[in-house]
């Protein structure tokens, strides 16, 4: 088990559960039009909601379409430790470091 350790700093990290489908010419090889089940990690300020028009956009700009996401859980500097594997671990640290990431899950049934 990974367990991340909390460092403060002037950001929250929302974690959103659901689906999309991916668009035309998906940057990772997906094919046009399947829906598929993923987790969205989404830094944004410490203490502020995410914008659901930002989600948006950068759905779009990942290479995927009516997304369908609601929020799991927001992580902040007090959390204490919690464990996960080591995709979402990695995908915690590329939303701090990069604004956000998107973990695929498989095809939505």
């Amino acid at each position: 088990m990974c367990v991340l350790q909390a460092i403060d700093r002037p950001f929250d990290v929302s974690v959103f559960q659901g689906s999309a489908i991916s668009s035309d010419r998906h940057p990772l090889g997906y094919a046009a039009g399947e829906r598929h089940d993923l987790i969205l990690f989404l830094r944004q300020p410490k203490g502020h909601e995410a914008d659901p028009v930002v989600i948006e956009k950068l759905m779009r700009h990942a290479g995927w379409r009516k997304s369908m996401l609601s929020l799991l859980l927001v992580i902040s500097d007090q959390t204490d430790a919690f464990g996960v594997d080591a995709a979402l671990q990695d995908s915690y640290r590329s939303a701090l470091e990069d604004g956000a990431a998107v973990v695929v899950c498989g095809n939505a049934a």
